[in-house]
């Protein structure tokens, strides 16, 4: 019971966490890319899924991802501190699963987003 207690407050505390300093960083400071202030995480969805640029409010969207963000840092670390104690297999597993929840939270993330309409209708 005590590691459940343990496993829970680290994985909330570091998620709110990483979600205030994201969110602090995101909406508060101009992002510096390259196209009207659009983030690399919402080209990258355009690109991909095909979604209408104009119809996307940029500072949900920034909270979104910074919701998305948080939560894969907070997951990888929970489950990797909980594997095991080996400094240099803690890195390598934490690598890898973090680029797994990245794609596949990211893949999520896109299709809700054609689901709710932002994906251009091409005939």
């Amino acid at each position: 019971m005590e590691k459940l207690v343990l496993f829970l407050f680290t994985f909330i505390f570091t998620f709110i966490g990483r979600l205030t300093i994201y969110l602090i960083s995101k909406l508060r400071k101009k992002k510096r890319s390259s196209k009207n202030g659009i983030s690399s995480e919402l080209r990258y969805l355009i690109s991909k899924f095909r979604l209408k640029e104009d119809s996307i409010d940029k500072k949900s969207f920034a909270a979104i991802i910074s919701f998305l963000d948080a939560l894969i840092i907070s997951l990888t670390l929970i489950i990797v501190i909980t594997i095991t104690d080996n400094i240099i297999l803690e890195l390598i597993l934490g690598l890898f699963m973090m680029i797994i929840f990245i794609y596949a939270l990211y893949e999520i993330l896109g299709k809700i987003l054609i689901l709710k309409g932002f994906g251009k209708n091409e005939l």
